[in-house]
């Protein structure tokens, strides 16, 4: 099977994606202490679903990263993968350069996040 441009090691995108999935877990987790000073103006039910919405993302998020970890390390870097459909289906440029390994992954984000008025 012939190698083409963006065939990669299935390990290598196996382990971006599930860094991808854990930078997300922080975000979501960030937004959980959001929650929490809403709550503290005045909860009612609806935050508090929210609230608990937002905890069981960050936790499902740190579960898929480390199923995705754990499926890098056993992967066979024999075994390689065509991702670029999948990235080009993506809608943040920067998060597709980072799954394709393209990005510094500590590197922030160029501007093209939407925003709730976008």
């Amino acid at each position: 099977m012939g190698r083409s441009s963006s065939a990669q090691p299935l390990p290598d995108i196996l382990r971006r994606t599930a860094d991808e999935a854990a930078d997300l877990a922080r975000l979501s987790d960030g937004l959980q202490g959001m929650v929490a000073r809403l709550v503290s103006e005045g909860a009612n039910l609806r935050v508090l679903e929210d609230a608990q919405a937002a905890d069981l993302l960050t936790q499902r998020l740190s579960g898929l990263a480390a199923i995705l970890r754990g499926l890098a390390r056993v992967a066979s870097p024999d075994v390689s993968a065509d991702i670029g459909a999948a990235l080009a289906a993506l809608p943040l440029a920067d998060q597709a350069r980072r799954l394709a390994g393209h990005a510094d992954p500590a590197a922030p984000d160029t501007g093209d996040t939407l925003l709730f008025w976008d």
